[in-house]
């Protein structure tokens, strides 16, 4: 059946329905990159009217969007309040870093049975990209070329539910970075410190690989810990993420 148009656009409830998610995704994305690059500090207020002229858009479209992010945890919806770029607790972010280190262990493990030679390319184009970015002092690119590394470790564990999980980590690191980020310098050190796992990966040195993995995430978490600890974040009984119970 030929879909019926007004002044050229199609008018079919199929038709608007894709039309409709297509702009949520848009207005999703958009709000979501400025979130994890900074550009919406934690604590921001995000005024759906605002956001809505701003985009051209009903309401509707940013409403939905900022209820994904809150799924994600990017964002925080207080009652009778409103939106926020979401402002996480030390004790918050530990956990995030807990799941983090117990997920890419396992997903290390998978990797150096399963990955191919594609895998490994990916996280040497990741590598170059960081070196890149540290060359530049670009703190975003370097921070983007860092998760694409760790998403490209769990991508080629060769693991559906692994990515999946990864994807649900990473935006959540992420808006850890950005939190992070106007208080910290570039990290340097940023190929130096993922070198090692690359070249436990290519050996095919899963027990190797395993430990390099635990040890840089818990050095992560101690950075973030250290940074945020002055400025007022809860703090936590722990330098390290905790360990999983037995």
């Amino acid at each position: 059946m030929k879909a019926v148009e007004q002044d050229g656009v199609p008018t079919d409830p199929a038709s608007v329905r894709r039309r409709s998610r297509g702009l949520q995704d848009e207005v999703y994305t958009e709000i979501r990159r400025r979130i994890v690059g900074g550009l919406l500090p934690p604590g921001e207020r995000l005024r759906e009217l605002a956001m809505a002229q701003e985009f051209g858009t009903s309401q509707a479209p940013v409403r939905e969007a900022l209820r994904r992010l809150s799924q994600e945890g990017l964002v925080h919806s207080v009652p009778r309040s409103g939106s926020f770029v979401a402002e996480p607790s030390m004790s918050e972010i530990e956990d995030v870093y807990v799941l983090r280190a117990e997920v890419e262990s396992l997903a290390v493990g998978y990797f150096v049975s399963r990955a191919s030679d594609e895998a490994i390319g990916e996280l040497y184009r990741c590598l170059e990209d960081m070196r890149v970015a540290n060359e530049a002092n670009d703190y975003a690119a370097g921070s983007d070329a860092d998760m694409r590394f760790h998403r490209a470790i769990c991508r080629g564990s060769g693991s559906v539910l692994f990515e999946d999980v990864w994807a649900m980590i990473d935006s959540r690191v992420r808006g850890i970075q950005a939190l992070v980020a106007p208080r910290s310098a570039f990290a340097k050190q940023l190929v130096d410190k993922h070198e090692p796992v690359l070249r436990a990966l290519v050996r095919r040195d899963g027990h190797a690989a395993e430990s390099l993995i635990k040890s840089h995430v818990g050095h992560a978490w101690t950075e973030i810990r250290e940074i945020l600890t002055p400025y007022g974040a809860a703090s936590s009984d722990s330098s390290r993420p905790r360990q999983r119970r037995p």
